[in-house]
């Protein structure tokens, strides 16, 4: 498994100081809404022990917008 980086983001395509661009992937994901933040955890171990789900590794990430926690993991085709 790779290493975690955590980065914030938005929409807006202005650059404060000190931020850096960053690219999605284009892949295949599957997708997860997982309600609040306080469910996260639950769906990440879910995640992580499916024997089902053939991850990639190569681009997963979250998105929070209105307290809905949505997580996207790289699988493949």
């Amino acid at each position: 498994m790779g290493q975690l980086h955590p980065y914030a983001g938005n929409e807006d395509s202005r650059l404060l100081d000190g931020m850096i661009d960053k690219s999605i992937p284009a892949a295949t994901y599957a997708v997860f809404k997982v309600g609040g933040p306080d469910k996260s955890k639950d769906a990440w171990m879910d995640i992580w022990s499916s024997k089902k789900l053939k991850r990639t590794y190569t681009g997963d990430f979250v998105v929070l917008q209105d307290n809905t926690v949505t997580i996207y993991v790289t699988i493949r085709k």
